[in-house]
């Protein structure tokens, strides 16, 4: 499966359990480290960096996002396939 494919199914599943989707469909006028998706459902939002088993993490998403040393407690999250 490829990382495309995985924020497909990522997605899907988002919208069919009521999670709203952001998703910059062109990153490279995006700040650097902001996530692959935004998901906001009742007050709560995740910011989540999508990777295969095979890719890189070569930062942090949160530490980039959030100035909070707790930022993953917050709803930032790294999730792979």
């Amino acid at each position: 499966m490829t990382e495309r494919e995985f924020m497909e199914a990522v997605r899907h599943l988002a919208r069919m359990t009521g999670w709203r989707c952001y998703h910059t469909h062109d990153s490279r006028r995006s700040e650097p480290g902001f996530p692959d998706l935004v998901l906001v459902r009742g007050g709560k939002a995740l910011f989540v960096e999508l990777k295969t088993a095979h890719g890189r993490l070569t930062c942090r998403p949160s530490r980039r996002m959030s100035p909070a040393p707790n930022a993953r407690r917050r709803g930032s999250e790294v999730m792979r396939r």
